[in-house]
């Protein structure tokens, strides 16, 4: 509410006459502060209750003492809480108010899941949608079954919640409440993507936020925004989590408190599995205050794991320990039996770093324990999966690899594709060593069941095949030209072995395998051998290979979708990940190839969005580092001390029950790292930084010894780095070492070129992703899409176009699917439109006016005989003003 309104009733309970009065403006105060202000409305509420007794207002002291119960719920007093509902719910039925009751029971509900008890929880729910549907309470039965679906979610019960959000769906019209039709999309989207069913998740997310967009409903639009992110981790999509959960908590702190909780959790962990642990680290303790401050004791639990399992990875063993201690404690106080699970395998975790093979044992299998009842759920496989691990490393590989499988299994039917591909190259590695020929196979076979995209398919198949048979690359050809390439490959040779069509072909270099089903052949498969390899492809295995990739290759043929650009071939270039024609992107893109062999320093400046970690992976894959590590770092807002751990790593001992951890640059050691967003590494950085290119070497922090790397760096910002150093916030010798070779992207509103093969290459991409069949955007989304600013650049343009796919009611986008960001340029257009069409109508009325008078010009000439001066007489104009007429119609009088 704007504070001139809450000023307003502050004023209007100044002057209350009497109780009943005063009563009427504290319920009004007190409703506007309940979310905003809860420890400033609880005073009010209960003064209200007070008068309510005096008063004698039963049914009215009922409603406050719901609101009382909600509100000192939001402060985290569970026990008054828990007083003020079983007061309500006495009261409602001494009155037999149904509606009340049902309240109630409801809010009861909330408070009991709010503690950790979900079987009680779970039966107020059911007891308030019984009594709600007696007294046809359509509004009450849905919040009801909602609650109902979110409890059995949150335990892991994903069919039976998306029974109760179907059932509430059912209830559902076009002419319902537009707030209900958008939580309903909501939890539809949740629960399905939780389920594995990206693609309808997905739509009914984007229909949420949608709806959200159109009217303004705010808490939905970022909790399904956040829910992408989910889903953008569990498909491994680092980058777009990072990007969807900063959105998130950017609208937290704008307003949002509500979502600003689990939007920072989920932004941790996606740095931490980005590696920017730094980054992780400053989100978990962000989320960490606010969940002390309104004592979520779940909540704490939740951070402290994911905190402490950071910690681990840090090498701080002593603060991992801690964290997992007062974990342990808070979880069993409270009975959270998945909480303490989640605790106990990251103390698996920190057992095994320490030698403690027994304790790593029990704690593993005390969380199994815990999870029993959950066995198909995220966590409970999570524990299989590094228990299996475990298992393997203490040579018990039957029982490991049975964990590893039963692990996979689960994963997979979740649609959570970077641990599933994790224990897909774990059992790879196993069997590689027992027959090749069976592991290439089983592995996949593992992965066409992982739901992944086709081009990602195909790149792990293709990693597979390689490392099995000894290949240096692969590519599959359609119509004699590359759709896709892996590795290195001679493009030339493998178009004179697609000259073999449907005939299998071994050659001294490598082996063509025909794509083929039935009648209709789409093309082949060209490996290509590493000289000297001494493993050849048995025809049996690559036959069912076929038959496994044979899926993915009729998605790409059929989306459209071409990964090699034959029309822009550059020699050297080994990458086919940017779209587009451009002079000037063709030009970068020859800069690429011609410096991918040096471990010259690159700088890559342009707007956010505008592909500067393609172009870095361009750099490292066509060059001699292509089968080394491309290691990323963050460089943005993060503390000197912190990052510069991640970048040298830590030395054993640098801190109290520290261990040694290497750092990125180590890791990267042969290969490349990236250094994303340069332009705001802090000063002392960027002089070790500078040493490092300069010498070759650090030391790792609390270390002396020099440590040697052979590293090419490659550099990126969107920031104006010579301004930066007239301010001395950049160092100007360290600014010349790394533009060593520069490269400017330029924003996609210099390249409108590019605008319409984008469109088209994303419409491809989103189809296979989605399995829809738009075929293209409509003239008026198109010159939408040319007059758009694009501040977020392609990146930008990728969601959008995704999002349209999925809206899409027909062949092409329409724009109605649009997002609302472009609802400006719609109105415009639509006011363009309205005004052409006024314009056209009135110069239809001014022709058809002309040729009447032109026809009555006529007309009187020839009544005339042709005499001017009688045809002026008989049209009743002057001779002056009728000649004037004739000239403006091109009339020549005879006479």
């Amino acid at each position: 509410m704007p504070k001139d309104n809450l000023r307003s009733l502050k004023e209007q309970l100044k002057k209350a006459q009497d109780d009943k009065e005063r009563l009427n403006c504290i319920i009004a105060l007190g409703d506007e502060l309940r979310i905003s202000a809860p420890t400033e409305a609880k005073p009010l509420l209960e003064e209200a209750l007070k008068i309510c007794r005096d008063i004698g207002a039963m049914e009215q002291m009922v409603r406050i003492s719901l609101r009382l119960a909600d509100v000192c719920r939001l402060l985290g007093d569970v026990e008054a809480s828990r007083h003020y509902a079983s007061q309500t719910l006495k009261l409602a039925k001494d009155l037999g108010h149904q509606r009340l009751q049902g309240s109630g029971f409801y809010l009861m509900g909330i408070i009991h899941e709010k503690a950790g008890e979900y079987e009680a929880a779970l039966g107020c729910y059911r007891q308030a949608r019984e009594i709600w549907e007696k007294d046809r309470y359509e509004e009450g039965v849905y919040a009801a079954l909602n609650q109902m679906g979110n409890l059995a979610g949150f335990q892991g019960r994903f069919e039976e919640a998306l029974k109760y959000y179907r059932s509430c769906s059912e209830m559902l019209s076009d002419e319902s409440d537009d707030s209900v039709r958008a939580v309903n999309y909501y939890n539809l989207g949740w629960v399905l993507i939780e389920l594995g069913n990206w693609e309808e998740g997905a739509e009914n997310l984007y229909r949420a936020i949608a709806l959200a967009e159109k009217r303004g409903y705010d808490f939905v639009r970022w909790n399904a925004i956040n829910v992408l992110g989910e889903l953008a981790l569990k498909k491994n999509r680092l980058d777009r989590a990072v990007e969807l959960f900063s959105q998130v908590v950017k609208a937290g702190r704008e307003g949002l408190g509500e979502i600003l909780q689990e939007g920072l959790i989920n932004l941790g962990e996606a740095e931490f599995r980005r590696h920017n642990l730094a980054a992780a680290s400053g989100a978990y303790q962000e989320a960490l205050t606010l969940c002390e401050r309104t004592r979520d004791r779940l909540g704490i639990i939740d951070i402290y794991w994911r905190m402490a399992e950071l910690e681990l990875a840090r090498g701080q063993m002593e603060r991992c320990a801690g964290l997992c201690a007062r974990a342990i404690e808070m979880a069993r106080e409270l009975q959270a039996n998945k909480e303490e699970a989640e605790v106990l395998r990251v103390r698996a975790l920190l057992e095994i770093e320490m030698g403690m093979e027994a304790a790593a044992t029990a704690c593993f299998e005390k969380a199994r324990e815990l999870l029993s009842g959950a066995q198909n759920s995220y966590e409970f496989a999570r524990v299989q999966f590094q228990y299996g691990r475990f298992l393997l490393k203490q040579g018990k590989q039957e029982q490991g690899v049975a964990l590893l499988k039963r692990a996979a299994q689960v994963f997979r039917n979740l649609g959570v594709v970077a641990e599933a591909d994790e224990i897909n190259q774990i059992l790879f590695g196993l069997e590689l060593g027992v027959d090749r020929d069976m592991a290439v196979l089983s592995a996949v076979s593992g992965l066409s069941t992982m739901g992944l995209e086709p081009a990602n398919f195909l790149t792990e198949a293709f990693k597979r095949m390689c490392e099995a048979w000894g290949c240096r690359g692969g590519a599959f050809l359609s119509e004699g030209e590359p759709r896709f390439v892996f590795g290195q490959v001679n493009l030339d040779e493998a178009r004179f072995a697609a000259a073999n069509g449907r005939k299998q072909v071994n050659f001294e270099r490598g082996v063509w395998l025909p794509v083929v089903a039935g009648d209709s052949f789409f093309g082949g498969i060209y490996l290509e051998y590493e000289p000297g390899a001494v493993q050849r492809c048995n025809p049996l295995v690559l036959n069912t290979i076929v038959a496994l990739i044979m899926p993915a290759v009729q998605r790409l043929r059929s989306a459209g979708i071409k990964l090699e650009s034959e029309e822009r071939e550059i020699p050297g270039l080994c990458f086919s990940g940017v779209i587009g024609n451009a002079p000037v992107m063709r030009k970068n893109l020859e800069i690429v190839a011609r410096s991918a062999h040096s471990s010259v320093p690159v700088l890559i400046q342009g707007e956010s969005g505008t592909g500067k970690e393609l172009i870095a992976r361009a750099l490292h894959l066509s060059g001699p580092r292509c089968d080394k590590p491309f290691i990323t770092i963050n460089c943005a807002a993060v503390p000197e001390t912190l990052l510069e751990a991640e970048f040298f790593g830590v030395e054993k001992g640098a801190a109290t029950g520290v261990v040694a951890r290497k750092g990125k640059f180590e890791l990267a050691n042969g290969g490349t790292v990236f250094l994303d967003e340069i332009g705001d590494m802090s000063p002392g950085l960027q002089a070790k930084l500078l040493r490092v290119l300069q010498e070759k070497e650090f030391e790792r922090v609390g270390g002396a010894k020099p440590i040697k790397v052979d590293v090419r760096v490659v550099a990126a910002t969107n920031q104006n780095l010579e301004l930066l150093i007239k301010e001395g916030k950049f160092r100007e010798d360290l600014y010349y070492r790394l533009n060593g070779v520069e490269i400017f992207l330029p924003p996609l509103r210099e390249r409108k070129e590019d605008i319409g093969p984008l469109v088209q290459y994303f419409i491809a991409w989103a189809n296979q992703e989605t399995n829809r069949q738009v075929k293209g955007v409509t003239p008026e989304v198109m010159r939408c899409f040319l007059n758009y600013h694009w501040p977020g650049n392609i990146r930008e343009l990728q969601h959008v176009i995704q999002r349209c796919v999925l809206l899409a009611s027909g062949e092409e986008i329409a724009l109605s699917d649009l997002p609302v960001q472009f609802q400006k340029l719609v109105e415009e257009f639509s006011l363009e439109k309205t005004v052409n069409l006024r314009i056209n109508r009135r110069r239809a009325q001014e022709q058809a006016a002309a040729e009447v008078e032109k026809e009555s010009l006529d007309r009187c000439l020839q009544q005339a005989g042709g005499n001017v001066s009688k045809a002026a007489k008989i049209a009743g104009y002057s001779r002056a003003q009728f000649y004037r007429l004739l000239k403006k119609h091109n009339i020549t009088p005879q006479s």
